[in-house]
């Protein structure tokens, strides 16, 4: 692999084994901080290889992370200096998520779910007038996590951002809109086990490749100690996972855990849907209902996924934790993303996330005599929404509304006939945050 220079700060924690001269530049101890790790595969069985044998922590950090709180994950703050200058060279998002994926155990830009997280990593990095960011992209008031989890908590300053907002990155407590920042700051799962010398160590888990061709069914049950097939979701995961894959000897196409059931694709994990590199004129699930990613280019484009049939036997990758991840293994949503309802009361997108700058009408029908009748069984809408309840199709003025404070759980909420108009927008001006609600309707 190519080494390519790097003006990473704190060089103890970085390793290079294997890799080539570059530039007439021989890979020497007084050169490290220059270099990228190479994907920093932490292989065991290549550690006779390393030019300097990195502290691996046997606690639940990698090395150079802090735990959060009760058991939380494991965040830390990357600063670039040049190393012959000695000044500090602030770096653009892209190039901080590639550094925090390939050079800091698998890491992504850190998302924050809680008031005690967000005090957790600081407000600042240690220079003065830096901003510290986190990984939170925003195309106007469309928001997303680096990691694709939901966004449940939010500290903007200020209202945040607005529809005339461009492409911006945030900080805590400081928005850096395009501009490049001096401190990053990544995230990788809490480690809870410990890889054996045939793994490769990555966010919090452990990595195998099998080379002895299967199926898919039973790559899926032959992934050892609990693991399942990888779930894929960032074009840096792809880089790595190609890499790993081709210095194993592994040639044609590997199996990843995506598959389709009844036409809905799943990874094996169960985790966020962020991501995809399908190659052209895919997904096609006349080829079959797996995925396979592409490794010889005569095939496709290097890294790109296709469907193949389940029963065609191939390598396989597997990964194991030990443990769920924080932010959690998504639920599968039970409600469609836009309006539609069914059976239950659901808003759309739950247990997901809220859409923003969306509306959404329910009516409840019930027989003539009676009173139509509703009681929520959950409710996690903080801010950005507004649930309103209207005596009958034709009312304009609703009798209960709900925005920054919550229905009672399983207390119904009853119309004083025997239909119910109940409309949940999401506010023009402020983020959704939260996960939605689920409700029961009932005749009275």
């Amino acid at each position: 692999m190519p080494i390519v220079f790097n003006t990473l700060e704190n060089p103890k924690t970085h390793i290079v084994y294997g890799c080539k001269e570059s530039a007439g530049i021989p890979v020497a101890a007084g050169f490290l901080s220059l270099f990228e790790t190479c994907g920093r595969i932490m292989k065991r069985t290549l550690l006779s290889l390393l030019l300097i044998v990195p502290s691996i922590s046997a606690g639940p950090c990698p090395d150079g992370y802090k735990q959060a709180p009760n058991g939380g994950d494991c965040f830390q703050t990357i600063k670039y200096k040049d190393f012959f200058s000695g000044n500090y060279l602030p770096q653009s998002y892209d190039a901080a998520e590639t550094d925090c994926n390939n050079n800091y155990w698998g890491g992504l830009l850190a998302s924050l779910h809680s008031s005690e997280e967000n005090d957790f990593i600081g407000s600042n990095c240690g220079l003065s007038g830096a901003t510290l960011n986190i990984g939170l992209k925003c195309k106007g008031r469309l928001c997303k996590w680096d990691d694709g989890s939901p966004i449940t908590y939010t500290n903007f300053a200020g209202e945040g951002p607005s529809d005339s907002d461009g492409d911006a990155c945030y900080a805590v407590k400081k928005d850096c809109g395009q501009q490049k920042a001096d401190c990053w700051i990544c995230r990788v799962k809490a480690r809870k086990i410990e890889c054996t010398d045939e793994e490769y160590e990555r966010n919090g888990g452990c990595v195998s490749i099998h080379l002895a061709p299967l199926d898919q069914k039973s790559a899926q049950e032959s992934c050892p100690n609990g693991g399942h097939l990888v779930s894929i979701h960032s074009k840096n995961e792809i880089i790595w996972f190609t890499s790993i894959a081709l210095e194993s000897g592994v040639n044609g196409s590997i199996y990843i855990g995506g598959q389709y059931t009844n036409g809905v694709f799943e990874w094996a994990d169960g985790s966020y849907k962020n991501y995809a590199n399908w190659a052209n004129g895919f997904p096609n699930t006349i080829f079959g209902a797996c995925v396979q990613m592409l490794l010889d280019s005569a095939f496709g484009v290097q890294g790109q996924w296709t469907n193949v049939d389940c029963t065609t036997k191939m390598p396989y990758f597997c990964f194991r934790d030990g443990a769920t991840y924080g932010p959690p293994v998504a639920p599968q949503p039970k409600a469609n993303p836009k309006c539609l309802s069914l059976h239950d009361i659901y808003s759309p997108n739950y247990p997901l996330s809220i859409p923003g700058q969306q509306t959404c009408e329910y009516v409840i029908d019930v027989n003539e005599g009676s009173q139509a009748s509703i009681k929520f069984t959950t409710y996690d809408c903080k801010s950005g929404t507004t649930l309103s309840f209207f005596d009958g199709l034709n009312s304009n003025q609703p009798y209960l509304t709900f925005t920054s404070d919550s229905p009672i759980l399983n207390q119904p909420y009853s119309a004083t006939t025997n239909v119910m108009k109940i409309v949940f927008s999401a506010n023009d001006t402020t983020i959704p945050v939260g996960t939605g609600w689920e409700a029961e309707f009932a005749e009275l």
